[in-house]
This record gives C-alpha cells, sequence and structure tokens, in this order.
C-alpha cells in the first residue's frame, strides 16, 4: 500500500521523494520498499526519499543533530552483551551483585521497557518492582552518557527528548517531510508514536496502514490504541475499511491476493485455509470489485488507479 501511495505522491503529485519519510519496521521490509520504488520510480529519483525503519530514521536524525541531543559526535551504538555489562557493572557499584535474586537480565529488560515507554530514572514510580530499580537505571544512564554510547530503546527516546526540547530541529524536520508514511501502525509503542506526532506538527500529511487486530508486539510495548488514538490526534481526511458482508477484512484481502496473484495450487490451499470455495471467492470478490468501482466513481471522486489494496 505504501509504495502505491509513494508512486502515485510523485508522480500525480508531484511531491519530491526527498520530502517523503516512509516508515516500516524491519530492514527487510524497507528493503523490499525501496527495490519495488526503483522500479516503478528510477533509483536516481528515490536516491535522497528516507524509506527506513523507526530506529533508523531516528539515528540519523541523531547523527545530524547530535550537540542538540547531548551527545558526543562519534557515539556508537551498543548491542545486549555490551548493555548488560554495564547493568553489572551498576549493580556491583551498588552491592547488589553477589545477591542470588538479583538478575542483571531482569534489570536491562526493565530499562528497555522503561524507555520504550518513555520514562527516566527520576519517572520510575512503584510499578517496577526490581529492588532498586531506580538507581542501578540510572547508573546505567550515565555510564552510557559518560562514554558516548546508546542503546537500542535510546535511539527512540533520545530523538523524541530532542523533538520536544529543540523547536529549531522539530520545525527543520517538519518543512523537510511534508508526506510521512508509516506502516503496521498498530504495532507502535508510545515513543514511537510521538515521534510520528512531534515530526508531523498540524499540517504535514500523515498515512497510516495498520490492523488493531494484528498486533504481534505486544510484547515491546505495542500499543494497537495508536489506531484509534489516531484519529483524535490526526485531522481525519478518510478512512475506509474494505469489507464483505460475511468475511472478515483479512478474509477479503486473502481472496483479493488468492484470486489475482497466485498460482491456481496457491489459491486453492489458500482458499481452502479461510473456508472459501473457489466459486464463492470469486462471486465475493466480484462484490468487493464493485464496491471498490462506487468507491472510486461516486463516494470521493477517486479514480480506480488511486486506489490500492
Amino acid at each position: 500500500v505504501l509504495v502505491s501511495r509513494i508512486a502515485y505522491l510523485v508522480e500525480h503529485h508531484h511531491i519530491p521523494p526527498y520530502a517523503i519519510l516512509s516508515v516500516t519496521f524491519t530492514n527487510k521490509a524497507a528493503s523490499e520498499m525501496k527495490v519495488r520504488l526503483e522500479k516503478i520510480l528510477g533509483a536516481e529519483r528515490i536516491r535522497y526519499m528516507w524509506s527506513c525503519t523507526f530506529h533508523s530514521a531516528c539515528l540519523r536524525i541523531l547523527r545530524n543533530f547530535f550537540m542538540q541531543a547531548g551527545l558526543k559526535k562519534d557515539f556508537v551504538v551498543i548491542d545486549t552483551s555490551d548493555q548488560l555489562r554495564i547493568v553489572k557493572r551498576a549493580l556491583a557499584e551498588l552491592g547488589l551483585s553477589d545477591q542470588k535474586q538479583v538478575k542483571p537480565k531482569e534489570y536491562l529488560n526493565a530499562i528497555s521497557s522503561c524507555k520504550e515507554a518513555g520514562l527516566r530514572p527520576q519517572q520510575i514510580d512503584s510499578q517496577v518492582k526490581l529492588y532498586r530499580f531506580a538507581e542501578v537505571y540510572s547508573l546505567y544512564q550515565s555510564s552510557c552518557d559518560q562514554d558516548g554510547q546508546v542503546d537500542f530503546s535510546e535511539i527512540l527516546l533520545r530523538c523524541v527528548e530532542l523533538l520536544r526540547a529543540h523547536e529549531e530541529v522539530r520545525a527543520y524536520l517538519h518543512d523537510k517531510f511534508k508526506q510521512i508514511l508509516v506502516d503496521e501502525f498498530q504495532d507502535t509503542n508510545e515513543i514511537q508514536y510521538d515521534f510520528v506526532k512531534l515530526l508531523a506538527g498540524n499540517d504535514n500529511n500523515v498515512f497510516v496502514v495498520g490492523d488493531e487486530d494484528q498486533c504481534i508486539y505486544s510484547w515491546r510495548g505495542a500499543n494497537y490504541k495508536n489506531i484509534s488514538n489516531f484519529t483524535k490526534d490526526f485531522d481525519m481526511r478518510l478512512r475506509h475499511w474494505l469489507t464483505i458482508d460475511g468475511v472478515t477484512p483479512i478474509s477479503a484481502a486473502k481472496s483479493f491476493c488468492s484470486l489475482y496473484f497466485s498460482s491456481t495450487k496457491a489459491k486453492r490451499r489458500s482458499t481452502e485455509s479461510i473456508g472459501i470455495t473457489p466459486n464463492k471467492m470469486h462471486n465475493r470478490n466480484n462484490v468487493n470489485c464493485e464496491r471498490l468501482q462506487k468507491l472510486a466513481n461516486c463516494d470521493f471522486g477517486l479514480e480506480i488507479y488511486e486506489i490500492a489494496i
């Protein structure tokens, strides 16, 4: 959907690719998006377009504005093993490393969860049950700052703090990115949602794709309610669910993929897996096509090529 939307913006609305920020969750998905856009628009046209993950986008911003973010110019991103080493050192400084009930990995997981919720050590409340956790978190972060180290969760939190604290940085990025697109929006957590809000401001175009029934990252702070919150926090121009009587949106999407893009064998396997016979599938897709045509011609005045499934 995002690829079709970006191609449409560039080709029909003449939006320069460098003014587009397209965000997804995995490096693989971001790379695939770039390959597909290159085929449609050409490699040179999308050369300066930001099509990346949340972390890559935030890291790139921090590299450009490291001074305002309170970071060293040559700061490094550390991995889990480095993080664990710093946590163990913090526990040792507090005299907790010899206690059997103290597990460094639990402290590290809690630190990451707090950062993904946008919480610093001074904001920790009684919900975190780990012994002297706020002190461990504080020592951990002080060590990272002193050594010019940034962990994975810090990338997002530090970038959001940068945007909140420095109006000139926020204004620069707001002016740069006129179109912001986010895939798998149901998997965004609080800090990622805040990042999109801060970057968009009050007048930029934000386009998100998501399904609250497919939230798979709740264990790391993803909040499917961000989809409903989106309708409150952003000026909604158009929202549409493609549904068929008696068929869920997921089944409808599978039916379309099976009908138009799969081989006969794959089609049979797909229809069996969702409990739709080929004849019923064709009938239901005919109904869906009619609704799409109505959507295009009547309801919103769109052309059929402006709709992506």
